[in-house]
């Protein structure tokens, strides 16, 4: 269960530092001037970022293991590199939010211009006189000017009679009704097109508040609106941060510390396990060190003075294998 939970952890972990150096990438890259000057931005705030959450791994080891130099050095290295990968995540978040809502208020602006729009077109609809189907119309204009008068009249240039005028109105008539059907038929084909636009703005979002979190917590706290979006994405920003740079000590923390563990249990057993030495003084008894020391002490032999006798202690035993020495005046 437990390395379940620790490769979980991991993948989070990697997931959150893989998000990281592409936020970081994609903000640092957008301020190049060229696409080389980009990539190699980009490239930096990768780097930085993959560095500092390999940084708190090896701080973590150096400080369970007392080398203080490299946790001072390491620990300022890890401050600079998560403050230059936290401004471009929060750069990021700040100018991702803002183009989306950007968008949506752009969405919001055309909906609604699209609908004064309709209702305009449909007022000039409405006022149009009545006309028939143009199909109807064109008919008609057809059956009159096979009429003789039309001919004969050289298409109404020359009013003669009662019957051409007739003929002549009626199909003035019909070229009005003819204009005004083309004139319908044109703004109910611009209103089906801004219909079908409209509905898609409203699925879209269109219509609706571009930040509806924003505004709530706005109204709940007793902010601004732009504050609480500035606020969001600070949050943001910090937590995917914070995530990456920490998210593989975290995950790894515990197992680290089980990989040192026995190697340091082993070590106090080596210790423990020597057996002490107890020094017992020995305490011999006093007639068996004399004999001791007697029979370490060779036997001396000295030579008798004129006129001295020679006790029976230091006579020489006749057992001893060695002879007595001869003096000088027995030499003599």
């Amino acid at each position: 269960m437990l390395k379940l939970v620790t490769g979980t952890a991991i993948v989070a972990a990697v997931v959150l530092v893989a998000a990281s150096a592409s936020m970081n990438f994609t903000f640092a890259s957008s301020l190049g001037r060229t696409p080389a000057e980009g990539f190699i931005l980009g490239a930096i705030a990768v780097g930085v970022d993959v560095l500092k959450a390999v940084l708190a791994i090896l701080i973590g080891t150096a400080a369970r293991a007392r080398r203080w130099i490299f946790v001072l050095i390491g620990s300022g290295a890890f401050v600079l590199f998560a403050s230059l990968s936290l401004a471009a995540a929060f750069g990021f978040s700040a100018s991702n939010r803002q183009a989306v809502l950007g968008d949506r208020d752009r969405s919001t602006h055309r909906l609604a211009a699209l609908e004064r729009h309709v209702a305009e077109l449909r007022t000039k609809l409405q006022a149009l006189p009545p006309h028939r189907l143009l199909a109807l119309v064109d008919e008609a204009l057809t059956t009159a000017r096979t009429d003789p008068q039309w001919i004969a009249s050289r298409q109404c240039s020359s009013i003669t009679t009662t019957r051409v005028r007739s003929l002549c109105e009626g199909i003035a008539k019909l070229r009005s009704e003819r204009i005004a059907g083309e004139a319908a038929l044109r703004f109910e084909q611009q209103i089906a097109t801004h219909d079908s636009e409209i509905e898609t703005l409203r699925q879209a979002g269109g219509g609706n508040d571009a930040d509806p979190q924003a505004r709530s917590m706005a109204h709940a706290l007793g902010l601004s609106e732009a504050q609480v979006q500035r606020s969001l994405s600070a949050l943001l920003a910090l937590v995917v941060e914070v995530g990456s740079a920490l998210g593989v000590y975290i995950a790894l923390g515990h197992r680290l510390l089980a990989a040192e563990s026995p190697r340091d249990s082993k070590q106090t057993d080596d210790v423990v396990s020597v057996p002490r030495i107890q020094e017992i003084p020995l305490q011999p008894e006093p007639a068996t060190t004399a004999v001791a020391l007697n029979a370490m002490i060779p036997p001396i032999s000295v030579a008798p003075r004129p006129g001295v006798a020679v006790s029976a202690r230091h006579a020489p035993s006749r057992n001893s294998g060695s002879q007595p020495r001869s003096s000088n005046n027995d030499a003599s």
